[in-house]
C-alpha cells in the first residue's frame, strides 16, 4: 500500500512534469477563461449549451422481430450441421 503513495517530492516532480507536458493545455484553458471574464464584464451573455436529445437506434415494437429472425437463423444452421 504505501507503494503507491508519493512522497513529498515524487509529487512534485510528477505535477512539474504534468505542468510542462500540457502547458499548451493549460495556456489555451487561461486564455479562454479570460475572454469569458472579459465577455462578462462588457455584458455579453453566455453562450448556452444545447440540450441533447435521446435517440433510440431501434423502436420498442421491432424486439420481437430480431427474436423471430435469431430463431429462423439458429434453425437454418441446425439443419445444415446435423441434416447434411
Amino acid at each position: 500500500m504505501d507503494s503507491y503513495i508519493l512522497s513529498e517530492k515524487e509529487s512534485q516532480s510528477k505535477s512539474a512534469l504534468w505542468n510542462k507536458v500540457n502547458a499548451d493545455y493549460l495556456v489555451q484553458q487561461k486564455e479562454k477563461e479570460e475572454k469569458r471574464l472579459k465577455e462578462k464584464e462588457e455584458g455579453k451573455p453566455e453562450k448556452k449549451r444545447r440540450r441533447t436529445t435521446k435517440k433510440y437506434k431501434t423502436p420498442a415494437n421491432t424486439a420481437g422481430k430480431f427474436s423471430i429472425f435469431r430463431l429462423i437463423n439458429l434453425f437454418i444452421i441446425i439443419k445444415l450441421f446435423f441434416f447434411l
